[in-house]
């Protein structure tokens, strides 16, 4: 059951991701992919929202 909706949540991302990315020795990196560009966003979203409190305050 926590399977299926895992796989259901996540394969349409990894789905469109892996269409571009190549099978290194039957490894799938997609996740992997997925991961760093989600802490990148992360990253930015969170200096984003850093600039608009320090506006706000000002």
């Amino acid at each position: 059951m926590v399977r299926e909706f895992l796989y259901r949540a996540t394969e349409p991302v990894l789905m469109r991701l892996r269409r571009f990315l190549p099978a290194l020795g039957g490894f799938d990196l997609s996740p992997l992919v997925v991961i760093i560009v989600l802490w990148f966003l992360q990253a930015v979203m969170g200096r984003l929202l850093l600039k608009l409190i320090m506006v706000g305050s000002v």
